[in-house]
């Protein structure tokens, strides 16, 4: 992996929609690291780095919602940059919970670029 590009982490179940985003980010210049199951992701959370992290909310064993609470119990999710990419609506309860940190919502089925576009805009928030 490349330590002067930046990092995307995906979660989503959806091994399809893994495949096609693991390639166009590497395409655009971006390291990725792919996920397909959320309880794998948990596991290695402390052993990883990313940028940002595009969250798919619906998932087996642990929905995006509960992956954000677990970011949040770790003391990361203040620090990272999330794109919910999910066909679910963001529940307003959450979103107010979430509200003063670095999430944006994209609905499923989306456009890669519109997916690049909230990305790159996160992560250049940081600067």
């Amino acid at each position: 992996m490349d330590e002067n590009k930046k990092t995307i982490a995906i979660l989503d179940d959806n091994k399809s929609i893994t495949k096609i985003f693991k390639f166009m980010f590497e395409r655009k210049g971006f390291n990725t690291i792919i996920y397909n199951n959320s309880k794998t992701f948990i596991e290695s959370l402390s052993d990883i780095h990313f940028d940002a992290l595009i969250l798919d909310l619906m998932m087996p064993d642990y929905s995006g919602e509960e992956i954000l609470e677990q970011l949040d119990e770790m003391n990361r999710l203040k620090s990272t940059n999330v794109l919910i990419h999910s066909a679910k609506s963001f529940p307003g309860k959450v979103k107010e919970k979430y509200h003063n940190y670095k999430i944006r919502t994209v609905r499923k089925p989306s456009k890669f670029s519109t997916v690049l576009k909230n990305i790159e805009e996160l992560i250049s928030e940081e600067n």
